[in-house]
């Protein structure tokens, strides 16, 4: 992109892309990220780096999240990345990942929003005002969640099932009890004050892409999204479609649904934002 760095704005995105590597995946039934995604890491990471030089970039920076933050080899993992490649990436908690998809998602709304962004293995909730600043984190996400509902809902073992699918509405009934349930224990009275009927944004690929597609728009309602998660029960991986991101495709919709219903949420609409608008135009 070219971005002006005094005035914090992306001028015009010259080309954008995304390569999957199931980092957060992997570290269902172990405590590392194992060394064929390592490499496969890499090569993703030095093809997308070729393809940006390509349009003319000159300065690589980048950010690792919950999968890094988690596996015991991250830290190494990511001193790799950088010593190959001489990209600057680094290592960030969940606030800064909080605050980075916040000033992405500003780029667009331009005026303070309640931000959700959910990840591979962690979520966030941000709101911000000039008096006011209200969060919410928690590790159930796109991967934590399905695997909960693997084996705590199904009773299954993660080493021997990667996917939930076919999921019924018995396992559908119980997932959103606990979310229902716990929840609300978590977040702060104010926020939740604001989640109910405040106008709720919600960026990365769980929003934008597996949720938005599922209904079919950019927006949905909890009436929206619960008859298009009906449409999916009892279909296995193939009956769904298959592809790299079928074993989430319904619990990721669980997952928003039982949020917008434990917090109050009636509205999400998704933005075409990701962590790196706010890597672009953070100095």
């Amino acid at each position: 992109a070219i971005v002006n760095t005094c005035q914090k704005t992306i001028h015009k995105v010259l080309w954008e892309s995304q390569k999957a590597v199931a980092y957060r995946a992997s570290l269902s039934s172990q405590n590392s990220i194992p060394e064929n995604l390592i490499q496969k890491g890499l090569e993703a990471l030095s093809e997308l780096k070729k393809q940006a030089k390509s349009y003319g970039a000159t300065n690589f920076k980048g950010v690792a999240t919950s999968a890094f933050r988690r596996a015991e080899n991250g830290k190494k993992i990511i001193d790799y990345f950088n010593k190959i490649l001489k990209i600057n990436i680094r290592i960030i908690s969940q606030d800064e990942e909080a605050e980075l998809g916040y000033s992405g998602a500003m780029l667009q709304v331009k005026k303070p929003l309640i931000l959700w962004d959910i990840g591979g293995g962690s979520m966030q909730m941000l709101y911000k005002s000039k008096n006011e600043k209200l969060s919410y984190k928690s590790k159930l996400a796109s991967i934590s969640f399905r695997d909960y509902l693997i084996s705590e809902v199904q009773r299954k073992s993660l080493r021997t099932f990667e996917s939930p699918n076919p999921v019924n509405e018995t396992e559908l009934d119980k997932a959103l009890n606990f979310l229902n349930k716990r929840i609300p224990q978590e977040l702060d009275g104010k926020l939740q004050a604001r989640l109910k009927g405040g106008e709720v944004f919600g960026i990365g690929g769980v929003h934008r892409h597996a949720v938005a597609g599922l209904v079919g728009s950019d927006s949905w309602t909890t009436k929206t999204l619960k008859s298009s998660l009906e449409k999916i029960l009892k279909k296995t991986d193939s009956q769904l479609g298959g592809g790299e991101f079928v074993s989430t495709k319904v619990s990721n919709a669980i997952l928003v649904l039982g949020m917008m219903e434990a917090t109050g949420i009636s509205q999400v609409k998704s933005l075409n934002v990701n962590l790196t608008d706010g890597i672009l135009v953070k100095k």
